[in-house]
């Protein structure tokens, strides 16, 4: 009997961490791994990959479709497993190619202007593989005499009950932070963080780096000479450089591209 019993108790202990999973399950199930979006359509209940999702800066899933908000250089990659057919609508100047193969299907969209694209999903193996397949030949060997054909028996009408319409899901929608991540929310660049007072010091120019440059960015962008869809991260480059020029020009200082005495004034208002 006790030999019976921890039996019992060694198979419910195995059997428990198992439970949760299934509760959890659930469509509309978004999963990230290093940048890899991993989405399950609530319309097919089937898994697409989101990859090489290059300043695609966020997307919403919908029932039946997923949304994606392209910028000038976003490249976008979607796969399937199942080998869905994936339809690209609102495509505008977009760069798109579809491939099926035996294994997967896929779609690549690469954008050079603003545009929200929306890919929809088809069923399992509703994609068909390029090229030509091999056919079905029929041919008859001579033979014996000929057999009257059996008369086709007529078709039996079926009526089959309507199927009720899905209720539509809330789309949920997706965006990336400041370190590339994707996190839910909504749609659009998430709250900039609160720039510190202003305390420049010091002549930065083209190939500066460090934390002077970074609050640099960040006062540029608070003042709207640097784009906020550009990251802060503490490097002097040809983006920078073109705000330092845009903010002289604005107040009437020679458009050197470094923080001389002037620029910085301005910069510590």
């Amino acid at each position: 009997m006790i030999k019976k019993l921890k039996y019992w108790l060694l198979v419910a202990a195995l059997l428990f961490p198992l439970t949760p999973l299934v509760a959890q399950a659930a469509y509309n199930d978004v999963t990230t791994i290093d940048g890899t979006v991993s989405i399950v359509l609530p319309g097919n209940g089937l898994t697409y990959k989101v990859q090489n999702s290059l300043a695609v800066t966020s997307f919403a899933v919908n029932t039946n479709s997923i949304d994606f908000s392209m910028d000038n250089g976003s490249i976008l990659e979607v796969t399937s497993a199942d080998r869905s057919t994936l339809a690209v609508t609102n495509a505008g100047t977009c760069k798109v190619e579809n491939s099926c193969t035996s294994g997967q299907s896929y779609v690549y969209v690469s954008c050079t202007a603003a545009q929200t694209v929306t890919i929809t999903p088809g069923a399992v193996n509703s994609c068909a593989i390029t090229g030509g397949g091999g056919g079905v030949s029929s041919g008859g060997g001579g033979g014996g005499g000929t057999t009257p054909a059996t008369p086709a028996t007529p078709a039996v009408p079926t009526v089959s009950p309507a199927i009720p319409a899905t209720p539509a899901s809330p789309a949920l929608s997706y965006y990336r932070d400041a370190q590339g991540r994707w996190q839910s929310g909504t749609p659009g660049t998430p709250a900039t963080p609160a720039t510190p007072a202003s305390n420049f010091t010091k002549l930065l120019r083209r190939g500066s780096s460090g934390n002077d440059v970074k609050q640099l960015q960040l006062k540029l962008q608070e003042l709207g000479f640097l784009s906020k869809s550009i990251v802060a991260n503490g490097i002097f480059g040809l983006a920078t450089e073109k705000a330092v020029k845009a903010l002289q020009k604005a107040n009437k200082l020679s458009q050197v591209g470094f923080t001389g005495p002037g620029t910085r004034a301005l910069l510590n208002k």
